[in-house]
């Protein structure tokens, strides 16, 4: 069996059409998440985990590959030579222009290397 976590994505602040379109020309995309993760607890997943996506205040929607977990860092948006490869242009340009979005507390980011539509009754897990 395969570890798992569950998490949400708000349509305000996400556009998961532009995840799965860059997913679709690099090897993997960088997702920061609001929760923290301790080291600890990272340490005991055996990667690739799944990451199951519920739109906020719905169910689940997709199944993403998980790679890696790690501390969020601002240079996943702000450093060209990351940011392009692991963020949609439009989650850039986003961040990079809007103050609000710029001090949101990212705790960790969630490496992922496919996003699949997987429609699942969040209710039933």
């Amino acid at each position: 069996m395969m570890d798992a976590i569950l998490f949400s994505a708000n349509p305000s602040m996400v556009d998961i059409d532009d995840a799965r379109k860059h997913l679709e020309g690099h090897k993997e995309l960088y997702w920061e998440v609001f929760f923290p993760i301790a080291e600890k607890a990272k340490d005991q997943f055996s990667f690739p985990i799944f990451g199951f996506i519920h739109i906020k205040r719905g169910q689940v929607e997709y199944r993403a590959l998980v790679a890696d977990i790690f501390p969020h860092s601002a240079d996943h948006y702000e450093s060209e030579s990351v940011a392009a490869r692991v963020k949609p242009k439009s989650w850039r340009q986003l961040y990079n222009n809007d103050p609000i979005e710029r001090a949101r507390p990212w705790k960790n980011t969630l490496v992922m290397t496919e996003i699949i539509p997987f429609s699942f009754d969040t209710y039933k897990f």
